[in-house]
């Protein structure tokens, strides 16, 4: 065989290699960190959509149909969420499709609402972005607050520390 067909090939074959499985850039290292992204930002919203569900009612039980009209899911999909949720230890099953949050996941779901609710006024009260669509610009940035960002929006906005502000949408706007 000529050497300088083969040089290409072997070049071409390792370069493919590195391409897919570099370990920073890689294509399946971006693939794993988006389906992670995905499944940590789909629990987030589950665990708000429980709790939304939950601090509209008298008891914690979370049924499917009450997730279903918070979010634009299929069943399918709030099942598997659930599951997911079940087997990580934020909700607990009555063996129907009606879950309730344990501690660990009232707390974790306190602090996805407390975060996406100190956003939503944040953009109200600064942004000056209309109440209709704060809920939206909320959703796309909630999962990257850290820890500092959210003291100082909560020092900003003069809210208590760790408290759980009440939804803008309730209030019809009133955010004070």
């Amino acid at each position: 065989m000529p050497t300088g067909p083969v040089i290409v090939l072997v070049c071409a074959f390792w370069f493919i290699i590195s391409l897919l499985t570099g370990p920073n850039n890689g294509v399946i290292v971006r693939i794993a960190r988006r389906v992670r992204l995905a499944r940590r930002v789909g629990m987030q919203h589950l665990l708000r959509a429980a709790w939304e569900c939950a601090e509209s009612r008298e008891d914690d039980a979370i049924s499917l149909e009450g997730m279903l009209a918070l979010r634009s899911w299929s069943a399918g999909r709030v099942r598997r969420l659930a599951r997911r949720g079940h087997r990580r230890g934020f909700l607990r099953s009555d063996g129907t499709d009606r879950w309730s949050l344990t501690g660990a996941g009232m707390d974790q779901a306190r602090r996805v609402v407390r975060n996406h609710r100190l956003w939503e006024v944040y953009l109200i009260e600064y942004a000056d972005i209309a109440l209709s669509h704060v809920d939206h610009d909320a959703d796309r940035i909630e999962h990257v607050l850290g820890q500092d960002l959210v003291e100082r929006l909560e020092a900003l906005l003069s809210r208590g520390v760790g408290e759980v502000p009440a939804s803008p949408h309730a209030l019809g706007g009133d955010t004070s």
